[in-house]
């Protein structure tokens, strides 16, 4: 599968909308009571919320493309944009999605990759990211590619408190 990847800006901000919500939907809706994915999906993923994001100067979002089609996107966030370690020389990629369609086709290694160049382009130390601790697929997938758990930390989603499992590359 060949995947282009396209830096996002407020011209995107449509399809980064469409693309965010998609992926969520698709990660998180079978396994869990579908009021909090809704009501997470609302406030995360609305366009004044991804309006600022856009506009921080410590985020940057990249959407992946293939066959003319969004098909992922990667979410980075640099210095006091990251929830955790911002005093050090870290990238934390706080988000990493692929429609199902795509699945099982390379896409979400490619996706990994693109963060890892850009993380090693800006000189980080280390890429970090947070990966639901009920999600073994991925965090066996990290753990392939290098990813060491670093430690844990929560995130809510509605009303349920979920603990995500911080990993790390160094790089």
């Amino acid at each position: 599968m060949e995947i282009e990847f396209k830096r996002c800006t407020l011209n995107e901000l449509d399809q980064l909308l469409e693309i965010s919500k998609a992926t969520y939907f698709e990660a998180f809706s079978a396994g869990e009571a579908s009021e909090n994915v809704q009501q997470y999906v609302a406030n995360a993923f609305n366009e004044d919320r991804l309006w600022h994001e856009l506009n921080n100067p410590f985020s940057e979002f990249y959407l992946a493309e293939s066959d003319g089609d969004v098909v992922g996107y990667i979410k980075l966030n640099y210095k006091e944009a990251q929830q955790k370690y911002s005093d050090r020389n870290s990238i934390e990629l706080q988000r990493i999605y692929t429609v199902g369609k795509v699945h099982g086709q390379g896409a979400g290694q490619v996706l990994l990759n693109e963060a890892i160049r850009i993380a090693r382009q800006n000189h980080a130390e280390f890429l970090w990211l947070g990966v639901w601790d009920q999600n073994p697929r991925a965090i066996h997938f990290y753990q392939k590619n290098g990813f060491d758990k670093l430690g844990q930390m929560h995130f809510y989603m509605g009303d349920k408190k979920y603990t995500d499992t911080i990993m790390m590359i160094e790089l």
